[in-house]
């Protein structure tokens, strides 16, 4: 006999929570498991991808009785759901219509950190948070308003595939240049994320002017970048030497964009949770910049170990030197490149997540009387144990405190100070905001 595994988010687009739980599912031992997945609202992109593994993908419609249907049709034991981590009704009315027809067990991934004050909360059995940064988050706000489930939340990392994503070999750099329209021997500079203003630091802008100016073979890649500052960017005199790809959930083509760049920029308003893309570039070789954010979960200083992966840079003039400087020294990015692929190997591996996640769900099972007939025997991989969250609590403030020039993290600039044009940004991401909103409604 197989568990019967439901996987839930609320849409399967291209954000990083749902690329996991693609990874998750594609990842878990199916000899003992049969998994299925269920976007609440719709499905996007990463349904195909699911579907084209073998894994069915279903659509609630934004109607949570139709998950607890299905629950109750393909006799589904353990759902895990994927979600920001708030009180939210719908998730509410999604774990009472599942627990209704059947379900026995409940997993949360928690995106963001965030505490639910709601009573489902009590229903859930295991909460996994994606980074040790994302559980500090949740442990401070837990313990400001007296949470009382603690013991319930661990740390399971979000899994990164290293076999689609490694150092790519001379002619393999060679070809993703020439397939991009890139110049074989440019300093090719690369950012990737969602088109969302929400999460947009105008940093990596205000540091382009000085790079191209300091870096004459330096091009720069976006894949992509809100319709607000894909519009400035055209304006600038160095417009011509960027390049704006549009989103993409084909694992593929992002290697192949990855494999032709030789220094990953990142900046995010809100920090990371986990910070996919900063992984996936450094499974492929290839040193990070980053800004450190301590009002959002930080993750992105988790995985960038300053001097060594990466250089964390927080401010335009730092980050803009700190480029310029790996530009100039390739040795440099070499020794970063293969420190990041080792400890992607070492940490985030697709393979050795989805094993832990197997030995949680059967522990979760065998708690509620359910044993599989089945000779496998589980792995003994172990997660983020809590003496590594405890160590890590107090790593974190050095790490706050580790930059390039030594400066602190700041909040968002904006590249142009003036108050009419503060007002006039703050108007177009206020508007863009709405429409991404409405966006995902509907």
């Amino acid at each position: 006999m197989k568990a019967q595994i439901l996987l839930l988010a609320n849409n399967l687009g291209i954000g990083g929570s749902e690329r996991s739980l693609q990874l998750y599912a594609t990842h878990l031992d199916r000899r003992l498991f049969d998994v299925r997945v269920c976007g609440i609202f719709q499905e996007g992109s990463r349904g195909i991808l699911l579907r084209h593994n073998g894994i069915p993908v279903h659509s609630a419609l934004g109607d949570p009785d139709a998950v607890g249907r299905l629950v109750e049709k393909h006799q589904v034991q353990l759902i895990h759901l994927f979600r920001s981590g708030y009180y939210e009704p719908h998730w509410d009315r999604v774990i009472h219509a599942c627990l209704g027809r059947g379900a026995r067990s409940v997993v949360e991934t928690n995106v963001f950190g965030f505490v639910d004050k709601g009573s489902s909360d009590s229903f859930i059995d295991l909460h996994l948070h994606p980074s040790k940064s994302s559980y500090l988050r949740f442990y401070r706000e837990a313990m400001a308003c007296r949470y009382p489930r603690l013991n319930r939340h661990h740390v399971l990392y979000y899994p990164v595939d290293p076999l689609t994503f490694h150092p790519p070999s001379g002619e393999s750099r060679q070809r993703a240049r020439a397939q991009l329209g890139l110049g074989q021997g440019a300093c090719i500079l690369l950012h990737v994320a969602r088109p969302d203003v929400r999460r947009w630091s105008d940093l990596l802008l205000e540091a382009l002017p000085a790079i191209f100016r300091l870096v004459p073979e330096a091009q720069m890649v976006f894949m992509t970048l809100p319709d607000s500052r894909r519009r400035w960017l055209q304006k600038q005199p160095f417009a011509d030497r960027c390049l704006v790809l549009p989103t993409t959930a084909d694992d593929l083509r992002l290697a192949e964009v990855y494999a032709a760049s030789d220094i990953f920029l990142h900046a995010a308003r809100k920090g990371e949770s986990f910070g996919l893309a900063i992984a996936e570039a450094m499974a492929s070789g290839i040193p990070v910049v980053t800004a450190s954010a301590p009002w959002g979960p930080n993750a992105q200083i988790e995985l960038v170990d300053h001097l060594e992966t990466g250089i964390v840079a927080n401010t335009p003039e730092a980050f803009s030197d700190a480029v310029v400087h790996l530009a100039h020294h390739p040795d440099e990015r070499r020794r970063m490149g293969l420190a990041g692929r080792q400890k992607v190997e070492r940490l985030y591996g697709a393979p050795r997540q989805g094993r832990i996640l197997t030995r949680c769900y059967l522990e979760l099972l065998a708690q509620k009387g359910i044993e599989l007939d089945s000779p496998l025997q589980p792995s003994t991989e172990a997660g983020v144990s809590m003496e590594e969250l405890v160590a890590y609590g107090q790593e974190y403030q050095k790490r706050l405190a580790a930059s390039w020039d030594g400066a602190g993290p700041a909040r968002q600039r904006i590249f142009d100070r003036s108050f009419f044009s503060r007002a006039r940004w703050f108007l177009l991401d206020a508007c863009e905001t709405m429409w991404i909103r409405w966006k995902e409604k509907n």
